[in-house]
């Protein structure tokens, strides 16, 4: 059971240098994590589980913006939760610490095991924990089966989380980021609550509307983006 009486507190690193040497043993998860969603918790979940019996820190890796804005920006979908926000679901699920690496297109330029070398064997991990669509180096070449081999040329544990579905809905849906953004753009905001596993928030500037709230007999909000 988690001891209340001395809440974590998540640190944040914006380079894997800066990223203290003497932190100890970690477990590392990499994603975007846009949502933080029951699928995201599912893989800080077993990151702690694997963690605990030494004592290791749980590490989040994840990009901003979003690696999409910067590749295809026409085809940037939209955000889930502000990165500060993101953050804050990060500590909440599990997370002791987070690297944010800022997007770059050298960032995403580079092969598959120079990402794996510079990013995730530099840190010296005890084991990594993804979902079986993870991918990562120059277009999306790194697949989970090229992890598990780099991972085991380093005495790393991969570890592959299965994708999590959606009991309480119909057809059990896989959760992920992209079907909660689809069911938010039809409407059915229960649905992605269900698969957020909270209510969706939303952020934004309140600006000045046509002032309909008078009509219709109650007030209304003009968030911006």
């Amino acid at each position: 059971m988690t001891d209340v009486t001395e809440p974590r507190r998540m640190s944040r690193y914006e380079t894997i240098a800066d990223y203290p040497a003497d932190a100890g043993a970690i477990v590392l998860t990499i994603g975007n994590f846009d949502g933080v969603h029951r699928g995201h918790h599912a893989l800080l979940d077993r990151a702690r589980r694997l963690a605990a019996p030494d004592a290791a820190r749980v590490v989040a890796m994840t990009f901003e913006p979003h690696p999409i804005s910067i590749l295809r920006p026409e085809a940037a979908p939209p955000r889930l939760t502000t990165a500060e926000y993101k953050l804050a679901l990060l500590e909440r699920a599990g997370a002791d610490d987070v690297i944010v690496l800022a997007s770059r297109p050298e960032l995403f330029a580079i092969s598959a095991h120079e990402f794996f070398e510079r990013y995730i064997a530099t840190l010296r991990p005890l084991a990594i924990v993804e979902g079986p669509t993870f991918r990562f180096g120059h277009n999306r070449d790194g697949t989970i089966e090229r992890l598990r081999e780099l991972a085991a040329s380093h005495n790393i544990r991969a570890e592959i989380v299965d994708e999590v579905v959606c009991p309480e809905l119909p057809s059990r849906p896989v959760i992920n980021s992209s079907t909660i953004r689809r069911a938010l753009q039809e409407g059915r905001v229960e649905h992605a609550n269900i698969k957020l596993g909270r209510p969706h928030r939303i952020a934004g500037v309140v600006g000045h509307g046509a002032a309909r709230g008078r009509e219709i007999g109650f007030p209304t909000a003009n968030v911006e983006n």
